[in-house]
This record gives structure tokens, sequence and C-alpha cells, in this order.
């Protein structure tokens, strides 16, 4: 829990970011793709924010916004107490260097061309951090901090498993002691809803008996989403009133909010 009065390392209010969607031989706009829609959040110094969803409902859209590698259509970003939503990218560059973000994909941002020591050096080289025998150094010890020798950073990527470059990522991440760290996917299966993420914890008890609840259907269309609550077509305790009115982000106590009709109305999600 996050100290009262404490400055957040960053705090995102109302983000969007809408694709458009062109059509036709004059390419004019005909609608948009509403990737992420109106998300806030604040994490402190020393806190994690677990982000879960399914593929395709705008986790790494999000991700990159926040780090401003997209531009967000609508919403503010402040790192530190700083508005970083407009600066341009000089001014930017100093913010750059306290978030950093692990890909999803660690094979497509590595440079194939590139041994995998000067990947990890090259955020310490474009900020000009220290000389090049200590860049080595730092680098070397980042490896080491990740599981991987001072040998291998003569490899390049295609010379590792997926594993091994995933911790290449880290350590690239990790080379200017960001405030920040995005990480897009950093382990795999993330998909559940919470309710149906807990049904499947393994049960130590072979005797015991757990019925595993799958989320059923699909995301629905980013460019027509369902009206009222986003997840009402397959929330199997939906209300009427689910249908028609999307919910309201609201905080039930300290550093815990909810958005759900059935809390407002008081009702139980027991099945």
């Amino acid at each position: 829990m996050s100290e009262a009065g404490a400055i957040p390392v960053i705090e995102v209010a109302d983000l969007e970011k809408h694709f458009p969607v062109r059509k036709g031989f004059l390419r004019r706009t005909a609608g948009s793709v509403r990737a992420v829609d109106g998300v806030s959040f604040r994490i402190a110094r020393g806190e994690t924010l677990g982000l879960v969803g399914e593929s395709g409902c705008g986790k790494s859209t999000l991700a990159r916004a926040v780090l401003r590698l997209i531009e967000p259509s609508a919403g503010r970003i402040t790192v530190e107490g700083r508005d970083v939503t407009t600066l341009g990218k000089r001014a930017l560059r100093p913010y750059r260097r306290q978030m950093q973000m692990i890909f999803q994909d660690p094979f497509a941002s590595l440079n194939p061309r590139m041994p995998v020591g000067d990947i990890v050096a090259e955020p310490l080289r474009v900020h000009g951090i220290g000389t090049a025998r200590e860049r080595v150094a730092r680098v070397a010890a980042l490896f080491a901090q990740v599981g991987l020798s001072r040998a291998e950073m003569r490899r390049f990527p295609h010379e590792f498993s997926g594993g091994q470059r995933q911790r290449i990522s880290i350590a690239r991440a990790l080379a200017l002691d960001p405030s920040l760290i995005v990480a897009d996917e950093p382990v795999s299966a993330l998909d559940p809803y919470t309710e149906a993420l807990l049904a499947a914890v393994p049960v130590p008890d072979p005797d015991a008996k757990r019925t595993t609840r799958i989320v059923q259907g699909d995301v629905p269309s980013p460019i027509n989403p369902p009206a009222g609550c986003a997840f009402h077509p397959r929330c199997p305790y939906a209300m009427a009133r689910c249908k028609e009115e999307p919910p309201r982000l609201q905080a039930i106590e300290p550093d815990h909010w909810v958005a759900c009709h059935r809390h407002e109305a008081g009702a139980t999600l027991s099945a």
C-alpha cells in the first residue's frame, strides 16, 4: 500500500487509444477501434500492478501508450508529478530513462545484427552513462543478475533460446535502473478473469474436487462494443442494468477499486 501523500511513480487518468478504420478508395475514416477506452490507475514506488485480460483486449496497446511509444488519443500521463502527455521528443527524453519496457516478443525486440552485450549496453551509451569499460562491467553484472555468463555477451540473439532472450530483454530494461518497468506478457497464459483465474489454482489435496470455470464466448469487437458493461454478454451474473449502463469505477476500501453493478446493488458473486 502506498504512503499517504506520496507522489506516485506514474499516474494515468482516463487514457484512451482509438485507431481509425479507413475504407474505400479515398481511405475515408468509417469508424474507430476503441483499443483502450478510459483507463485510470496509479503506481507508487515499490508497488506492482498486474493487468489481466484476454488476447486482443488492449493490454499491449495500453503499455505502449503509457510509455508514449504510441500516442494516446485522450487522457493524461503523469510521471513523478510531471504531466508528460504532450511533451515533445527532446523534453520526454529524461523520462525515457526512468521508464523501461520488457516487450512481449523478445526476439522481435532484439537487433539480430548486434551482439547481445551491445544490445544491453545501448541504453547506457544513448544516455551517455559511464565509459566504455564501465559499460562493459555494468553489462557483465546485469548478465550475472539474470543468470547469463560474461562470455555470452559476444553472442547474437539467434544463438539463444526464447527464455534466454527474455532474460536479455530484462537485463536491458534494468540497465538504466529505472523507476518503472512495464512488462508486456511477462508470463504465459495470463488470460482468465479474476474468478476464473482463482478457480484454476491447483488444490494440494488430491482428493478435493474443484471445478474450473472457463469464460465463455469471445472478446467483443472494439469497433462496435456492446452497450452497458463490456463484459455483460459473457458474465453469468449480468443483470438488466448491465446491458444498458456502463459501471462506474469506485473505491470500496483504500487502494481497492471495483466497477460492477452487482457490487453497487450489494449482491454477492458466489456461484
